[in-house]
């Protein structure tokens, strides 16, 4: 994929996503919550990991554009990024893989496309202030120990305190 490509491909998923602009804009009329499990920050990471590093800013800037100037998309309030450590999404993945029978999809079998993909959301967990959600703990107090996933309700309990946080502050100012 050039260049080329990855922009064809952030256009299609800006494209898919603009579907629901007109309705989120109703919602956000009316005040109203809305909650997205993967917005324009999931097109610029998985993207942006197809190039060299050098790259990823221009590409990044150019799907911003897209999916705000061009699709008109709102931006949004906050953002949370679950941060889940590569070696337990695979581990994840394996099991959902074999109690379904599937396959890994294109993007599940490159590991080096997946790593590249969370150090894409971390940088902009960093730059553009997003919320993150340690999904994952180490099994003890010792360094480099290993590492074992929260439960859903524990992930769900982190991610209401920061909905919490984020509305108190809204209702401040």
């Amino acid at each position: 994929e050039g260049m080329a490509g990855l922009k064809l491909l952030a256009t299609l998923f800006a494209a898919d996503r603009a579907e629901c602009r007109e309705q989120i804009l109703q919602w956000m009329a009316k005040d109203e919550w809305v909650l997205v499990d993967r917005y324009y920050f999931s097109n610029i990471a998985y993207q942006c990991a197809k190039v060299a590093e050098g790259q990823r800013k221009e590409l990044a800037d150019w799907i911003r554009k897209l999916e705000r100037g061009v699709m008109g998309m709102p931006l949004p309030d906050s953002t949370l990024y679950l941060k889940m450590p590569l070696e337990i999404c695979e581990q994840q993945l394996t099991k959902r893989r074999a109690a379904q029978g599937g396959a890994a999809d294109i993007h599940e079998a490159d590991k080096r496309l997946l790593l590249n993909v969370q150090r894409c959301y971390e940088a902009m967990a960093v730059t553009l202030e997003l919320g993150t959600i340690d999904c994952a703990r180490p099994i003890e107090r010792r360094p480099y120990a290993p590492l074992v996933r929260y439960t859903p309700e524990e992930v769900a309990a982190q991610v209401w305190d920061a909905v919490e946080i984020f509305l108190t502050q809204k209702i401040r100012h």
